[in-house]
C-alpha cells in the first residue's frame, strides 16, 4: 500500500505532511490517501503469469510522485489492532 497526503487542496499523489509518519505508526490515517498495490480480479494462473509485469494482473505498478515523503506498508495501518503494535512501514523520500 502506498500512502501519501490528502486534503481539500492536495494534488493527486501528494506527499505526506510533517508528522504523518509518526501518526501512521499509531494507526492514525487522518490526512492521508492510500493506494493498493495488489493485483485484483485475476485468477491464480493469471496472477502467476503477471508477476514482474505491469498490468491488471501484474505486481508492478507505476506512480508519478512529487518531491516529498511517502509510506509503504503491506496492510492498512488502521487495520491492525492496537495490541499488535505498529505496522512495519517503509519510508520513500522523493527528491528532484
Amino acid at each position: 500500500m502506498l500512502i501519501g497526503g490528502a486534503g481539500p487542496n492536495a494534488p493527486a499523489n501528494a506527499p505526506l505532511a510533517a508528522g504523518a509518519i509518526e501518526r501512521l505508526g499509531r494507526g492514525d490515517v487522518e490526512g492521508t490517501s492510500m493506494t493498493g498495490l495488489d493485483a485484483g480480479g485475476c485468477g491464480p494462473a493469471q496472477d502467476q503469469a503477471g508477476r514482474g509485469r505491469l498490468g491488471p494482473c501484474g505486481n508492478v505498478g507505476r506512480f508519478e510522485l512529487v518531491e516529498g515523503t511517502y509510506a509503504l506498508t503491506g496492510e492498512a495501518p488502521e487495520s491492525r489492532p492496537s495490541s499488535a503494535g505498529a505496522s512495519p512501514i517503509g519510508i520513500l523520500t522523493v527528491t528532484p
